[in-house]
């Protein structure tokens, strides 16, 4: 279980890092404030598309997430020192809470699927363990 907690917030982190990079140094919107949940949602459609074009050179195994990791923090770190990136209000902590609860309870309440191994597990492994193949 600590696993899955350190995977979601690991996940959530990078999302978020990525976020920021592609909204402020590739789209240049350093003036525009975006909340929380923009930010993630440009994360999750820029580290989707940088996943696909790195495993085509590269497996993507868990150097590529921890690389991922690290360019978040030393991001964030350089560029917010002195000011606050998280704008913690009560709606957006309500709402993280919310997702995080019901994350939580898709976790649980989801049995096993045999479904897993014969559609997606292949492409998973295939995906970790070695590069994009074309043809």
């Amino acid at each position: 279980m600590n696993e899955i907690f350190l995977s979601y917030f690991i996940f959530l982190f990078i999302i978020y890092s990525n976020g920021l990079i592609f909204s402020k140094v590739i789209l240049k919107f350093p003036k525009k404030k975006f909340n929380f949940f923009e930010y993630c949602i440009f994360g999750i459609i820029f580290t989707s598309f940088l996943g696909v074009a790195i495993n085509f050179f590269l497996p993507l195994n868990d150097n590529i997430v921890f690389f991922n990791l690290i360019i978040g923090l030393i991001y964030i770190f350089f560029n917010f020192k002195n000011k606050k990136f998280f704008n913690l209000n009560k709606y957006y902590l309500i709402g993280t809470a919310l997702i995080f609860i019901l994350s939580i309870i898709q976790l649980y309440g989801s049995g096993y699927s045999d479904d897993l191994g014969h559609y997606h597990g292949g492409s998973i492994i295939n995906a970790d363990n070695h590069k994009i193949i074309v043809g």
